[in-house]
């Protein structure tokens, strides 16, 4: 059901008082019809001679129901208006009518708050006689005016964005924890004896210092061989999740690393604790490994292992790349997310790191314009979160990590990227992302939380 606010109506009440008073004074008034910080402008007129001349004034009206007292009328302007107006150099005045009685009063925006303190204060105080906005205030009004000369210019109005964080919002923790302590020296030592003891498909422990922290009971075989039974304790996740303690917030993130590189494994997304990121492995026949998942707008699919050919000199260059991300777990405000940092594997045999690495790395940053990051950003998200349960061939639901969508923000003000960034090219623009939406992606900046 659609509303018209009272206010609304006063808002056309008070732009019809001020279109009705421009035609008095033999001027003309151009409505925006759109609100967008200006409501219109006037073009004002020599009414002598009938001839226009071509000065303008751009007008913002503000229009109440409540009768203005005997004294002088106030009225308060919000912030991000007073930035608006204030930006560019078309003068431009604000009109505060009561439409009831007729009565309007004026002032100039930019020599109002030409004085700190009330930019500061960001009060307008209207002199009754002096700022009556009628038909007597036309000379006043054409001095102010922009002429042909002036060099107009207006701000562009404020243009809200969305913003797209990398941080993937973590939705379902593990049920439940266990801790005990091992004899075990190491975490190889407890990977031999969780392989030989049947255990190889357990991943989801972290080794702390002859300490194990797990989703899995630690009193039930296989880990009797591994661990003190008598040292075992349950806990609630919420209990190391929420930690204060520093040492126990340590264990919850070794142990979130290891659940998230046994969800991965099962879609070839192998974890290089040199390299510190996660990809995806080579096929076996080093054919291109090519996946399908939910972009921002629909199914598509990508090439995340793909080989290349590339001729420098006399030189032919081969390599492999693989897509992959940087992952490092963070708590903000009470919930935990992934932070995702896209980038590029590139070896020369889909296992060996090339030794030509780093430049390949940096040359196809210098290439990638955002959009071609936000799809790889949210090709990962979209690959981490839970299969679609219509789908009755789709594998089950990794049970103790799930993610939600990329965290997104709304800012009042942004700059549309096809403003100042040339066109991506169709491989960095395959993903399909919607036009008619203000997209960025705002990356986390690596701190110690």
């Amino acid at each position: 059901m659609k509303i018209l606010r009272q206010t609304d109506i006063i808002g056309e009440r008070g732009i019809a008082l001020i279109h009705s008073i421009v035609t008095e004074m033999g001027s003309l008034w151009q409505p925006t019809g759109l609100e967008a910080g200006i409501d219109g402008n006037i073009e004002f007129r020599d009414p002598s001679t009938g001839e226009m001349l071509n000065q303008h004034l751009a007008v913002q009206s503000k229009a109440t129901d409540k009768p203005f007292g005997p004294g002088n009328p106030t009225y308060t302007c919000r912030e991000k208006d007073l930035e608006y107006w204030l930006k560019g150099n078309l003068p431009i005045i604000l009109v505060y009518s009561h439409p009831d009685s007729r009565e309007a009063f004026w002032v100039s925006i930019r020599d109002y708050f030409a004085d700190p303190a009330q930019r500061r204060s960001r009060k307008i105080v209207f002199d009754r006689e002096r700022d009556r906005f009628d038909a007597s205030a036309f000379h006043r009004l054409v001095r102010l005016a922009a002429g042909e000369h002036s060099g107009v210019y207006l701000a562009p109005p404020p243009s809200p964005e969305k913003i797209i964080t990398n941080l993937a919002k973590i939705i379902r923790l593990p049920r439940q924890l266990f801790h005990a302590h091992t004899s075990c020296t190491s975490p190889t030592e407890v990977r031999r004896l969780l392989n030989d003891s049947g255990g190889r498909d357990l991943h989801e422990w972290a080794y702390r210092g002859k300490r194990l922290l797990s989703v899995h009971d630690l009193s039930e075989q296989p880990w009797r061989r591994i661990c003190d039974t008598g040292t075992v304790e349950p806990f609630t996740t919420s209990e190391w999740s929420d930690s204060y303690d520093v040492d126990r917030r340590d264990d919850f993130v070794a142990l979130l690393n290891r659940c998230l590189r046994a969800k991965l494994s099962a879609m070839h997304v192998r974890y290089d604790a040199k390299e510190n990121y996660y990809h995806f492995t080579a096929t076996r026949d080093l054919a291109p490994r090519r996946i399908r998942y939910r972009s921002m707008q629909q199914m598509t699919a990508r090439e995340v292992f793909k080989p290349y050919r590339t001729t420098k000199g006399d030189r032919i260059l081969e390599y492999y790349r693989h897509n992959a991300f940087h992952g490092r777990f963070r708590r903000y405000e009470g919930s935990w997310y992934l932070q995702i940092d896209p980038t590029y594997r590139f070896t020369t045999d889909g296992r060996t790191i090339h030794p030509n690495a780093r430049n390949l790395l940096s040359g196809i940053r210098k290439l990638e314009r955002n959009q071609a990051v936000l799809n790889h950003v949210v090709m990962w998200v979209s690959l981490l979160q839970d299969p679609d349960t219509q789908d009755l061939f789709a594998p089950r639901a990794y049970p103790h990590l799930g993610f939600g969508d990329l965290v997104a923000l709304e800012s009042p003000v942004g700059i549309p990227d096809k403003l100042w960034a040339a066109s991506e090219s169709a491989e960095n623009a395959q993903d399909g992302a919607p036009d008619d939406e203000l997209l960025e992606l705002a990356f986390v900046e690596d701190a110690d939380q």
